[in-house]
């Protein structure tokens, strides 16, 4: 027959019970009971602080088992705190113990609820209470310092346990959090690559796949690991915690000018979408940057528009000034200076430009021969499903089901081994070209990203040369214009003002002026590029056909159109 209710609580499921248990049971002696007169109630992971639903459980079977066992007249407890943390819950349970003449021993602090009749000690209600504040001041106090110490340890870059860490880092020796090298060479891969503006989320994801390039534990990179990457705020020193830094740090493994330029082409993206915007590559996302507040610049089918003014209401009016600039205008400005420089970098291709292609051909053998292992494996998954027809284990539907997904399958694996060896025969020519003179090498390049609808290519060519453009209001002259400011990668800057009175936006007459020598002029479309023939002349070429070209191809006699 059980006399007396013992229980015993643990926070959390890995902390252990059998001492507490051992002590109990002396305590329980020591009050005159049996070890056969104990009824147990052993629960772990109840939270009194947090009232999880295996702590409330707890209250609940509590006051079960001593409702339906009424020879159970006592109960006892380790400390006040195993029945609860929070003050009120303690005067309840008190408060019920009493109603229901059930008499509580407390080993810590030592503590009898009722005397020998059965009335309510006074001196130890008096207690209970006081008791009941101390747990929860202590509790309070508990957890103050653990914060204390995990934001101490996060500040120092120590790891504080839980979750494993993020991707592109370890745990060292030390319990540092520190970059792995494997993953964090992934970590840079996938944000150089996304910087081109080449891919989207998905599309580089699978990408990655092709290359055969898993993710942590062997798994398959998706695009939601890719996008999750892509917006991780560690990599560049820091968690986001609702757009303001948090206490934890990292050790950098981005820089911060990539990290905006990826967050504001992702953000296009998405602006894009809901808006329903034409698909069309723009040249200033991920380098037009507002003058006013420092944000990047999106675009809609008309015009770039500063991200924060965009919207106001997420940043409140973080930025007040912005300017902004039709995407027509500003794209044909980018372009006119990005293929000029683009030129002279095509007269001075070298040994390095060798190497690099080389590390693209490397990356399409790689992916190469992740293609012929994955037909090396539906050969013998074939085999296999064969052998199961054969054997009865599979009907006759399900063999040509499984058959025909295989040779789907195999179809497209050896469709991507002729793709890549498509690429790699034009690495290979493309090598060739660069070891030939500067005059055949310039010209076949040139008109490849003069096609019109090779804006992806014009875009790659951008970023590869210049470092970042700046749009901004300004007074020139009592008028009220946009200054654009563009500097390449080769410390080259370039300053250009567009007026924007009313009756030029009329007449559409959007006029630019460039700067030179100080002094403002008329800037005529293709001017940095209207004297390309003479570029071109002193490569040794004295003029470039245009083979089968439209006449909307050429502007002028002596001038290549690079209307986009």
């Amino acid at each position: 027959m059980k006399t007396i209710l013992c229980v015993i609580r643990t926070s959390t499921e890995e902390q252990e019970t059998a001492s507490q248990k051992k002590d109990m049971l002396e305590f329980c002696i020591s009050r005159g009971f049996k070890e056969e007169d104990i009824e147990w109630i052993e629960v772990a992971g109840a939270s009194a602080r947090k009232q999880n639903e295996k702590y409330v459980q707890m209250i609940a079977l509590i006051k079960s088992t001593i409702l339906n066992n009424p020879d159970i007249k006592n109960c006892a407890l380790w400390h006040l705190n195993r029945l609860g943390r929070v003050d009120s819950i303690l005067v309840e349970m008190k408060n019920w113990f009493i109603e229901n003449h059930i008499q509580v021993y407390v080993k810590n602090p030592s503590l009898t609820l009722l005397n020998s009749d059965g009335s309510v000690n006074s001196g130890t209600e008096i207690a209970w209470g006081l008791f009941a504040t101390m747990v929860k001041q202590d509790t309070e106090e508990i957890f103050a310092k653990m914060r204390r110490g995990k934001k101490r340890n996060s500040e120092q870059m120590k790891f504080n346990g839980g979750c494993e860490t993020r991707f592109g880092y370890r745990v060292d020796n030390s319990g540092y959090i520190v970059p792995d090298v494997k993953e964090s060479k992934l970590v840079k891969l996938i944000y150089d690559e996304y910087v081109t503006g080449k891919w989207s989320a998905i599309k580089l994801a699978k990408e990655l796949k092709s290359r055969g390039i898993k993710q942590r534990n062997d798994k398959d990179i998706t695009w939601i690991f890719v996008s999750k990457v892509l917006s991780d705020t560690a990599y560049i020193g820091y968690t986001d915690n609702d757009n303001a830094k948090s206490h934890r740090k990292f050790t950098p493994i981005i820089d911060q000018d990539i990290w905006e330029k990826v967050k504001m082409i992702r953000e296009n993206h998405i602006f894009k979408r809901t808006s329903k915007e034409s698909k069309r590559t723009s040249f200033g996302v991920g380098v037009l940057k507002c003058s006013c507040c420092g944000s990047h610049y999106i675009a809609n089918d008309k015009y770039y528009v500063c991200y924060k003014k965009k919207n106001t209401s997420k940043f409140n009016g973080a930025c007040t000034d912005a300017a902004r600039i039709r995407t027509d205008v500003f794209d044909e400005l980018i372009w006119d200076i990005a293929s000029t420089i683009h030129i002279g970098y095509l007269q001075n291709l070298d040994e390095k430009s060798i190497t690099q292609y080389e590390s693209e051909k490397a990356v399409l053998l790689q992916k190469m021969n992740e293609s012929n292992n994955l037909l090396m494996k539906l050969t013998e998954r074939k085999k296999r499903v064969v052998n199961l027809y054969a054997d009865g284990e599979l009907t006759e539907a399900e063999f040509k089901g499984k058959k025909g997904k295989l040779i789907a399958d195999h179809i497209h694996h050896q469709n991507k081994m002729l793709e890549y060896g498509y690429e790699i025969n034009r690495i290979d020519r493309t090598i060739a070209d660069i070891r030939k003179p500067s005059k055949e090498r310039i010209m076949e390049t040139f008109l490849d990203v003069m096609n019109e609808g090779n804006r992806l290519k014009c875009k790659e060519i951008i970023l590869k040369h210049i470092k970042v453009a700046y749009l901004g209001n300004v007074v020139e002259n009592g008028k009220k214009s946009v200054r654009i400011e563009i500097e390449a990668n080769n410390g080259t800057k370039y300053t250009f003002l567009q007026h924007k009175t009313r009756n030029d936006a009329k007449q559409n007459n959007l006029y630019v002026w460039s700067e030179q020598d100080g002094k403002f002029i008329p800037h005529i479309n293709g001017s940095y590029r209207k004297n390309i023939l003479s570029d071109l002349k002193s490569a040794g070429i004295e003029r470039i056909e245009l083979p089968n070209a439209d006449e909307d191809t050429i502007s002028h006699k002596d001038d290549l159109d690079y209307r986009l």
